[in-house]
């Protein structure tokens, strides 16, 4: 579940190097959400939508939050119109956000929660967005708060870098239009570099736990279970020598028994052999199912992350 907080204060319709500030995150966070893997449900909420920044509309301003595109998999028409729906008006009820983002992860705590919020400055309604983001991360639904503070002075800076870090997420300055889209382009290459060591570190630890279960089989079969077969041929053909030494059984009898201690003798370790060729092949196949699986659910997430 990827959920997207974007700040629509007034101030949003500044200018940075590239254009408006809220007409360049609208066009990052339409190209990012158009590149999330078909699986993800992605859901945008907007806060400071209503009302003006002037004091008097504080109030109405700063319980403003929406959820203009409700959790769902990605449709480009509906986002895009989801997202032009609204334009930079009022304060920053960043708290009050997080805490309505709360309400619409509730039930998805079986499901990795990401949340990015994107804003110019800091809380400006008097909430506590920090208390929020631990609220959103240490409850059930775990949710990982990231900041993307777009053209924030250096004190909203460390504000919203501690709104992070109690989110259990990352905080990130952009200061325009390239380094805002940079950004999201960055997430889906690291993304991309995780399921690729994934795969790397998986199949390396299956070929490891192959090699391993491969020694332990030899251990079972050729030491173990050879011991055996080598222990009791040593015990009968001593009581052959028994037999013939100090029972004084007839040489003919005792040679027949002896013969048939050696056949019994091959048998077993025909058997031995056999049966650690046979399971030993088994181990490789399985071996080499799971490294297969590995590689075909690798492949698959790093399609959908190019």
């Amino acid at each position: 579940n990827v959920t997207i907080l974007l700040d629509a204060s007034g101030s949003m319709a500044g200018t940075v190097d590239g254009g408006v500030k809220m007409d360049l995150a609208k066009a990052a966070i339409k190209r990012f959400a158009s590149s999330l893997p078909s699986h993800a449900q992605v859901s945008l909420r907007v806060y400071g939508h209503q009302g003006s920044n002037q004091e008097k509309d504080k109030a109405k301003s700063c319980a403003s939050t929406e959820e203009v595109y409700p959790r769902s998999a990605y449709s480009e028409k509906k986002f895009n119109q989801a997202l032009d729906q609204f334009k930079p008006t009022g304060w920053t009820p960043i708290a009050k956000g997080m805490e309505e983002a709360y309400q619409d992860l509730k039930g998805a705590d079986k499901a990795e929660n990401l949340i990015y919020v994107v804003s110019d400055g800091i809380e400006t309604c008097g909430g506590n967005p920090e208390k929020m983001a631990k609220k959103l991360n240490q409850s059930n639904i775990q949710a990982m708060v990231n900041i993307i503070g777009f053209d924030v002075d250096n004190e909203g800076q460390q504000s919203l870098k501690n709104v992070a870090e109690a989110g259990g997420g990352k905080y990130e300055t952009v200061q325009s239009e390239e380094e805002l889209r940079d950004y999201f382009d960055d997430l889906q290459t690291e993304m991309w570099l995780e399921w690729a060591d994934w795969g790397t570190f998986s199949w390396l630890g299956i070929n490891k736990k192959q090699y391993t279960r491969l020694g332990e089989l030899r251990n079972i079969i050729y030491n173990r279970f050879g011991k055996k077969i080598n222990n009791e041929e040593e015990r009968m053909y001593n009581v052959c020598d028994y037999m013939r030494e100090e029972l004084s059984i007839e040489s003919g009898k005792v040679d027949d028994l002896s013969d048939r201690i050696g056949e019994r003798n091959d048998k077993l370790e025909t058997y031995k052999k056999e049966r650690y060729e046979s399971l030993k092949d088994s181990l490789m196949s399985n071996a080499l199912e799971m490294k297969d699986k590995i590689e075909e659910m690798k492949d698959k997430k790093l399609n959908q992350y190019d």
